[in-house]
Formats: structure tokens, sequence, C-alpha cells
């Protein structure tokens, strides 16, 4: 495979990759502004297995870096890698503040017996 086929076909999986992103990114961010208690825990793995496909594309791309790889072929792993990874961990910080906040207004006494 020459160059510019590893680079045409890196530039397919880094778009594949990205518009997939973007769905998985929809769809967390309705069920977190629509029934967060019932997609909880849907929302929780999901925010795990970005941080972990993050750091695997981190790490394979410094692999790929390391092994002197051209630059088509480690770029979209570092790239895909660090966004995965800063989105992961912005949105599990976000959700977990979130559900704290749900609980808190869940578990105050509401209506006329408060004491």
């Amino acid at each position: 495979m020459n160059e510019s086929q590893l680079e045409a076909l890196a530039g397919i999986i880094g778009w594949t990759l990205g518009v997939l992103l973007g769905i998985n990114g929809l769809v967390v961010g309705l069920m977190c502004s629509g029934n967060f208690r019932k997609y909880r825990r849907f929302i929780s793995v999901n925010i795990r297995v970005w941080i972990y496909v993050g750091l695997l594309g981190v790490s394979s791309g410094a692999v790929f870096v390391f092994g002197r790889y051209p630059r088509a072929v480690w770029h979209p792993c570092v790239l895909i890698g660090l966004v995965l990874l800063v989105l992961g961990l912005m949105l599990k910080r976000a959700a977990e503040r979130h559900a704290q906040a749900i609980e808190r207004e869940h578990s105050r006494p509401t209506g006329p017996h408060r004491h």
C-alpha cells in the first residue's frame, strides 16, 4: 500500500469515527437533557468507554509515532483519541454534578408535610 492510499484510508477511517462520535454525542446529550435518572447508567458507561477509547487512541498514536509510521497513520489516532479523552473527562465531571443535583432535589421533602 503506497502512502497516498494509506492517507486516503486513514482519512476515511477518521471521517467515519468522527461521524460516529458526533452521533454518539448527540444521543448522550439528548439523554442527559431528557430523563437523566432513567439513562444514568447508560450515560456513565458510554462516557467511560469514551475515556478508554481515547486513552487507547493516544497510546496507539504514540506507538505509531515512535515506530516511524507516516503522519497519515498516527495523526487520526492521536486526534480522535485526544478528542474522546478530553470530552469524556469533561462530560464525566458534568454528569456527576448533574446526578448529584438531581439526587439532592429528589431527596428533599416536598409538599405540605415539610418539617
